[in-house]
């Protein structure tokens, strides 16, 4: 097993564990059904965010959303929760992280 292979199996079963289930609305409209990574209570300042004070950064591998998400497009959860996006993203090779409140 190579390290690329390794990298892509911790990041399955990372999802498979901890992800929830969402849906990305582009801002064309476009809807992709994803499986998000949520981390809560993160403290945001300056150029990374629009916003100051208490957010959340969300995971999406790439394999479910190619492009990477934009300010302003929104992740809507099963529960009714909405995060709007609102930083720029930071994309790796196979996951995209973004800062939404």
């Amino acid at each position: 097993m190579t390290m690329t292979d390794d990298i892509v199996a911790g990041l399955r079963n990372l999802y498979a564990v901890g992800s929830d289930p969402g849906v990305f609305v582009s801002r064309s409209g476009m809807r992709a059904a994803v499986n998000i990574i949520v981390s809560h209570d993160l403290e945001v300042f300056g150029d990374v965010a629009d916003v100051s004070g208490s957010t959340v950064a969300i995971r999406v591998q790439r394999k479910e959303l190619d492009n990477a998400p934009l300010r302003g497009e929104i992740f809507n959860m099963q529960d009714g929760t909405c995060y709007t996006i609102s930083s720029t993203p930071q994309t790796s090779r196979y996951e995209h992280t973004v800062f939404a409140f």
